[in-house]
């Protein structure tokens, strides 16, 4: 005798499940015909509920999901890159560090009045604050800092074409050559695989399961309709050695940059701080012969231990990651400068208010304009 087809819990929780992996995976329906081996039509109709089919048929559809989430994990790319740099140059002026360790020409370059590490000028390319030199007096000034958020050694990395981690190690070694400090350096592995479970971390360092070098644990969390991001942090602010631990597609999510936090391509991030003399030393390493997945690893060996926690020691055991130069930088528009400049002014603008207006006046005298930057509004006027 011939059974209708009919829609029970069961039924629902599954075609909910197969729904949220189409959005996940970013999949059209014919992409669902070629990995289901079912008509698109068909399958339109079971996603808009005016068809219904048998529940081992939508078994076997979850089965097939299942069966391309491994395999896409396995094939998703982890990475380590150098995710932030600051360097100090007590002997070398800004023009010097831009002609001889950045070797870049003064091309949509800008210098601003803005105090900071105890300096008065910086000088930024395009508009955007990834790559800066803070210096004293004028450029040809000796003493100052280069700075490289993640952006700028991402930018750099694609405007001096490096390929791998020897070009690096050519950098520094010219830094090094020039009488350097390195004051700041962050390697970041990013999580692409969903390995890390930070909550289940945070709970196994609340109950004091874990062993470190570190005395103090900062855990946070943010919720944003009705999702929860979690962040750990290990060590102290003022730490020459710390880790930060976050959900890196949440956080993007949280600050507007993208509609659905599974449309980020990193899912984790972790985060090593090296500062001042932690800083140099780990460059005089990679120097010596150690590349920075040996780096990354063994300083997480030396100061965190969570043995009860499966997901950290999953995390560990990897060994085939290597330092990636794939990640494109963002690409330079108007409205990143002018977020920029809107930042900037209200830091300005407290600070000029503590200091004399006449000695503001003879600064601004001086100051290079970005012609680019004003035909740009110019011309959106």
């Amino acid at each position: 005798m011939y059974r209708k087809n009919i829609v029970n819990e069961e039924y629902e929780k599954i075609l909910n499940r197969l729904k949220v992996f189409k959005q996940q995976y970013k999949l059209t329906f014919e992409d669902l015909e070629k990995l289901f081996d079912y008509k698109k039509s068909n399958l339109i109709a079971i996603f808009g509920k005016s068809r219904i089919v048998t529940l081992d048929r939508l078994k076997g559809f979850l089965a097939e999901t299942e069966y391309y989430e491994q395999t896409y994990r396995e094939a998703a790319e982890q990475n380590l890159i150098i995710d932030y740099l600051r360097i100090r140059f007590d002997e070398m002026s800004a023009n010097d560090v831009l002609s001889k360790i950045l070797e870049l020409p003064d091309t949509h370059s800008e210098d601003i009045l803005c105090f900071r590490y105890g300096f008065d000028h910086v000088f930024k390319f395009g508009g955007r604050e990834v790559i800066t030199i803070a210096y004293n007096g004028d450029r040809d000034t000796p003493n100052c800092i280069l700075q490289l958020s993640g952006d700028g050694c991402r930018w750099f990395e694609n405007l001096k074409h490096f390929k791998n981690s020897e070009d690096w190690k050519r950098f520094f070694l010219n830094c090094y050559s020039r009488g350097c400090k390195f004051l700041r350096f962050d390697l970041a592995f990013n999580d692409r695989q969903g390995m890390l479970n930070i909550s289940s971390m945070i709970k196994d360092i609340e109950a004091y399961k874990y062993t470190s070098k570190f005395k103090s644990f900062k855990p946070m969390s943010e919720q944003k309709n009705g999702i929860t991001a979690h962040t750990l942090y290990c060590g102290s602010y003022r730490s020459q050695l710390s880790f930060c631990i976050y959900e890196k597609g949440k956080e993007l999510y949280f600050k507007g940059k993208l509609n659905n936090p599974n449309d980020s391509a990193i899912i984790n991030r972790f985060e090593i701080r090296y500062k001042h003399e932690k800083a140099d030393c780990l460059v005089k390493q990679f120097l010596s012969g150690y590349d920075f997945v040996e780096l990354f690893y063994g300083t997480i060996s030396i100061y965190l231990d969570l043995p009860y926690n499966c997901s950290f020691n999953k995390f560990l055991v990897r060994n085939d990651i290597e330092v990636s130069f794939k990640i494109e930088p963002k690409p330079w528009d108007i409205n990143s400068s002018l977020n920029q400049m809107i930042k900037q002014y209200g830091v300005l603008q407290k600070t000029i208010n503590t200091y004399n207006p006449r000695l503001i006046e003879d600064k601004l005298k001086d100051l290079k304009v970005n012609e680019k930057i004003l035909r740009l509004l110019q011309q959106n006027d």
